[in-house]
């Protein structure tokens, strides 16, 4: 119960922090789970994309706070996968 309310918490902060890059991050996170890859390729592979992303949308945005993004979503998409 803890952990689910922790977890939703999470999803509210980064949702608020980062807006609809969040979405994109989980969606993004999603996909590279499904690969083979080593998980410092596919944070690397990820932070890649999102910076992409972010050029594309106009903003201007840290690669600390892609990396911020990128673990919350992990732990929300492995939360969701378990739950």
């Amino acid at each position: 119960m803890l952990k689910t309310a922790a977890l939703f918490l999470l999803n509210r902060a980064m949702n608020i922090l980062i807006g609809e890059l969040w979405q994109f991050l989980q969606d993004t996170v999603k996909v590279y789970q499904l690969t083979t890859l080593s998980s410092n390729q596919k944070r690397d592979a990820v932070i890649l994309d999102a910076l992409e992303h972010c050029r594309n949308a106009g903003l201007a945005i840290s690669v600390s706070l892609l990396n911020l993004g990128i673990e919350a979503a992990v732990q929300i998409v492995n939360g969701k996968a378990r739950a």
